[in-house]
């Protein structure tokens, strides 16, 4: 290892330039300390705009320095390799935090052997691998550490340095490694200089662009209290000036279009996972699917002997499933420019209804599942994995990260399956359940109740969040979602044929939209467009909402 410079005292690093510097003896020190964290950030920010003298400046009219030399000086020896010197900081500043001080001695190693192997010296990295990176790892695993601490200090990742030592070449290791192409060696120590700045306490070593990080803070809260507030608009662009408001035209509450393709009620309708298509499930035996931009109905599947109450896109669109009264669960191929689809497989495995259905997000499987108490799991070529019986499910849904199975049943009941274990843990509800619909992180759920209330649910924490108020249902199957920039509104059908949309976060009731002429029974929102959603009613009608983009037009 090089040689550098030796650190003492980085717990004493942030003094005045002039110790005679003059400050407010009335001040309290949480204001005192306040100025000084926002000289510091002011400095920061004027050198990353390049006014450098402008920072000196302040630095020394103040009397506040950005960083200490000791600080100063140790990013000098990270960028030169100078991994002794570096060490000694390390060592001296995470003197208190042993667990800490070891990961973040653990990522300097891990660059120095690998600045070895990259610049063909054997000998060095097998000694920077045998003396230092393994001990650190060996230790780590003897003790109980934190989950991040496992995550830097593991055998899996030291086995995966070891392998790079079999490298063909500086370009299979740039590969292998993540450092990109070309092997820039600044730009990989800022990485690490990027990397571990988190381990130190801020008033040692302020992260990077801390104005800029405050700045997006403030955005996001403003943008999360904000009611309307549903992506950037093209019109209005941000300021600094003013605090964040939107209109309520940024919402889509306008009828753009109206498909009157089907000739009986319909009963459920899904955009694509791309946005592209839209698909709607109807009484009359069919599925259309349009092709959402230009409205040209590109399909319209045909087979099935009874109403079609359900279908699910396959998470590369390529594939549909349809759920009929007809006791019959099919797939289809869509990929194919044949106007009425592929069907690739027919499964008669129900004796009642098939409710619902959804596909893993591996597409290695699906689940469908009916009135007849059954649940199952198929493969591609329609055979039985796995199955439950018992169980009545109106709904389910896998979520898109894979982890859970949810279903809800008659019992008022939300079961909730791990999709490893297949084990299940079950959320009682107040009332029968109508529907369900998982947000886009996997994190949240809806369900539609037939006292006309919608709950939303934290599914880790089987905690009760909020609920919706307004819509009407008790009849009918009524369905919501989530949906918008981040999910921040949710919408529903009612069987008043309104739409109701409230804000998520604080559950206040936005609009109340109507055009339909009989129930409102499903709704859903685009998933890459947050100003268009769909909607399908009794009045065999499929209507998309957009904007409003007459800016004289009333809000």
């Amino acid at each position: 290892m090089k040689e550098g410079r030796t650190f003492r005292n980085t717990h004493q690093i942030i003094m005045p330039l002039e110790l005679s510097h003059k400050h407010n003896q009335n001040e309290c020190l949480e204001g005192s300390e306040r100025r000084e964290e926002l000289v510091r950030i002011q400095i920061q920010a004027l050198r990353s705009m390049g006014y450098e003298q402008s920072a000196e400046l302040l630095q020394r009219e103040s009397g506040f320095k950005l960083e200490s030399d000791v600080v100063q000086s140790f990013r000098e020896c990270l960028l030169k390799g100078e991994w002794t010197s570096v060490l000694a900081f390390i060592d001296d500043a995470l003197r208190d935090e042993p667990n800490k001080k070891n990961e973040v001695a653990f990522l300097v190693y891990e660059q120095e052997y690998l600045e070895h192997v990259h610049n063909g010296e054997t000998v060095s990295a097998l000694e920077c691998l045998q003396t230092r990176l393994t001990p650190l790892v060996m230790k780590a695993e003897a003790v109980s550490g934190t989950t991040e601490q496992v995550r830097v200090l593991s055998s899996t990742r030291l086995h995966s340095l070891s392998s790079v030592l079999m490298c063909d070449g500086p370009s299979v290791l740039e590969s292998k490694m993540h450092w990109g192409s070309g092997s820039n060696q600044h730009k990989s120590r800022m990485a690490l200089l990027t990397s571990i700045q988190g381990y130190f306490p801020a008033s040692l070593m302020m992260a990077e662009n801390r104005l800029d990080a405050l700045i997006h803070q403030a955005e996001q809260y403003q943008q999360s209290e904000c009611r309307y507030h549903n992506g950037s608009d093209p019109t209005q662009p941000p300021s600094l000036l003013v605090d964040h408001r939107c209109s309520p035209k940024s919402l889509p509450r306008v009828t753009k279009h109206i498909f009157t393709n089907h000739t009986d009620e319909v009963w459920f309708v899904k955009f694509s996972n791309s946005g592209e298509y839209l698909a709607a499930a109807s009484k009359d035996q069919t599925v259309c699917i349009w092709e959402v931009a230009t409205y040209a109905l590109k399909h319209t599947l045909r087979g099935h002997s009874m109403p079609i109450s359900f279908v699910s896109w396959s998470w590369d669109d390529k594939l549909l499933l349809t759920c009929s009264n007809d006791k019959s669960v099919r797939m289809w191929d869509l990929e194919k420019e044949k106007e009425g689809g592929t069907l690739l497989l027919d499964i008669q495995e129900h004796t009642q209804s098939v409710t619902s259905c959804a596909w893993s997000p591996k597409k290695d499987f699906f689940i469908s599942a009916g009135l007849d108490q059954l649940m199952c799991v198929w493969d591609m070529s329609g055979n039985k994995l796995h199955s439950w019986e018992g169980v009545r499910i109106n709904d389910l849904s896998v979520t898109r990260d894979g982890k859970y199975l949810v279903g809800i049943c008659h019992e008022k009941k939300i079961r909730i399956y791990d999709m490893k274990t297949f084990a299940e843990e079950q959320i009682q509800e107040n009332d029968s359940i109508t529907s369900l619909s998982v947000s886009a992180d996997s994190k949240f759920l809806l369900v539609n109740l037939s006292s006309q209330e919608i709950h939303l649910w934290n599914l880790d924490e089987r905690r009760l969040i909020t609920k919706y108020y307004g819509q009407k249902q008790g009849k009918f199957v009524i369905r919501s979602c989530f949906g918008g920039h981040n999910d921040a509104f949710v919408i529903s059908g009612s069987e008043d044929y309104n739409i109701y949309m409230w804000h998520r976060n604080s559950a206040e009731l936005l609009d109340v939209l109507e055009g339909h002429l009989g129930t409102v029974n499903s709704v859903t929102w685009s998933p890459t467009n947050p100003r268009l959603f769909a909607s399908c009613s009794d009045d065999k009608t499929v209507r998309l909402w957009g904007v409003d983009d007459n800016p004289s037009g009333t809000s």
